[in-house]
C-alpha cells in the first residue's frame, strides 16, 4: 500500500493540499516566494496526515490553508480581499452527481447575511478533465495547466516539506 511508504509520494500535501497551491497560484496569478509549514505525520505510515501552511506571494498576498487525511471530511476555500469575499463548497472534487455553491460576499454585513449565493450544477470533473485533455489532443489545444505548471507546483510543495525540516520559512526555488 502506498501509504506506508512516504518516500512514494503518499501522504496529504501530494494527495490533497497541492490542489490549494493550484488554487491560490491560480487565483494570485502568481507563484510564492517562501513557504512556511507545520506538519503533523502519522507514526505508523510516516505520512504527513495534518498539515498547516502559509505561503507568501508577496505584496501582502497570503496564502494558508489546512490539509488533513484523518480528521473529519471537509473541504472549502475561502477568498478574502479588500472589496469581498469569495467562498466555494466542495471546490476539488465536487460529488458528479450534486450541485456546489459559491458564496459572493461584498462586505456589506460582517455576519454574510447579506452575500449571494450561486448554485453551480453538478458535473463530472473528472469527465471534464478527460474532454480538455482529449481536445488537446485531437484538436491541438493547449491544456490550461500543462507539464511546466505541474513542476512550478511540485516547487511549491517542495519548499512546504523544506520548511517542515528546517522549522523556518523556505524558498520557493523554480
Amino acid at each position: 500500500m502506498c501509504a506506508t511508504r512516504p518516500r512514494s509520494g503518499a501522504g496529504g500535501l501530494l494527495d490533497i493540499g497541492c490542489y490549494a497551491v493550484v488554487a491560490g497560484r491560480y487565483f494570485f496569478e502568481a507563484t510564492p516566494v517562501r513557504a512556511l509549514a507545520l506538519i503533523d505525520r502519522d507514526p505508523g505510515f510516516g505520512t504527513d496526515r495534518l498539515a498547516s501552511v502559509l505561503l507568501d506571494f508577496g505584496e501582502g498576498r497570503q496564502l494558508n490553508f489546512t490539509s488533513a487525511t484523518q480528521l473529519v471530511p471537509a473541504q472549502s476555500l475561502e477568498i478574502l480581499g479588500p472589496s469581498g469575499r469569495l467562498e466555494i463548497a466542495i471546490p476539488f472534487n465536487a460529488p458528479a452527481d450534486r450541485h456546489t455553491a459559491i458564496v459572493i460576499d461584498k462586505g456589506e454585513s460582517l455576519g454574510g447575511e447579506l452575500a449571494r449565493r450561486e448554485i453551480v450544477p453538478a458535473c463530472d470533473q473528472y469527465t471534464e478533465q478527460a474532454n480538455a485533455f482529449a481536445r488537446a489532443i485531437t484538436a491541438k489545444q493547449p491544456l490550461e495547466h500543462d507539464v511546466a505548471d505541474a513542476i512550478i507546483n511540485m516547487a511549491v510543495l517542495d519548499a512546504i516539506f523544506a520548511s517542515e525540516r528546517s522549522n523556518s520559512w523556505a524558498p520557493v526555488q523554480i
